[in-house]
């Protein structure tokens, strides 16, 4: 389930549940929370910037950044 507001012109932010539940016997489930920000720098191009982490761990995430480029 993902979950996004803007929050100033060309600025949004999004919270985002993952979840994972695999019908293996004995594994366990695997939840993420991921956290972002977008910037439109400019028609052309997005700034992306993600924190994830488990949900039973938020404090041992990663951060992901990327610059996308529309053509």
């Amino acid at each position: 389930m993902t979950g996004g507001l803007n929050v100033h012109d060309r600025h949004q932010v999004l919270a985002r549940v993952e979840g994972y539940a695999p019908d293996t016997p004995g594994a366990s489930p695997d939840d993420q929370l991921v956290l972002g920000y977008n910037y439109d720098a400019s028609s052309v191009f997005r700034v992306v910037v993600n924190y994830q982490a488990s949900t039973e761990d938020l404090a041992e995430g990663f951060l992901t950044g990327r610059l996308q480029m529309a053509f």
